[in-house]
């Protein structure tokens, strides 16, 4: 119940005028679902671009056994989207406040209602391309943990500054050799 109170006054919290705050307030979603269905909405009328990446940090966040931290995660997704400047601060504007970035720096969802949101299937014809099968997004962070260990593969890491130096250039390189 908190959760959706928080969420329908941060709707009403981005109207700019009486009239727009009148027709939020008009409008209350039913229930979490429906404030997720608006946020994901919002989000399907980004760029391309953005869609792309949005939907891969849902990918990532959905199928990983223990939450990513912002440096991990933009290390897993620099072969498809290049540096980002501020991850964290992306992931805010692109996920509609769904997936936030903990006071360690992990990302995570909002709450546990939202991955089933994405998850379980009754939303494909209105959230689309944010849709999640658990076994793509599995094959997907399979995938991406194999590229991230293969450079990595021959070298010696028995010294603990080699293992520093491994992790600086490859995030993920812990996380995918862990799980």
């Amino acid at each position: 119940m908190f959760l959706w109170a928080s969420q329908v006054l941060d709707m009403v919290d981005e109207e700019n005028s009486l009239e727009g705050i009148q027709m939020a307030l008009g409008s209350l979603p039913q229930g979490l679902d429906d404030v997720y269905l608006r946020i994901v909405t919002k989000m399907s009328n980004m760029s391309l671009s953005q869609i792309h990446l949005a939907r891969n940090i849902i990918y990532w966040t959905v199928s990983v056994q223990k939450p990513l931290t912002v440096l991990e995660l933009a290390g897993a997704l620099e072969s498809q989207f290049g540096s980002i400047a501020d991850f964290g601060l992306t992931i805010k504007h692109l996920c509609g406040g769904l997936i936030v970035v903990g006071e360690q720096g992990q990302i995570r969802f909002l709450h546990m209602t939202v991955r089933e949101f994405f998850c379980n299937g009754r939303y494909t014809t209105e959230i689309g391309g944010f849709c999640i099968a658990l076994p793509d997004a599995h094959l997907q962070l399979t995938r991406r943990s194999l590229e991230c260990l293969s450079p990595i593969r021959g070298l010696q890491v028995q010294y603990e500054s080699n293992k520093v130096e491994v992790f600086m250039r490859h995030p993920l390189s812990a996380y995918a050799a862990s799980y």
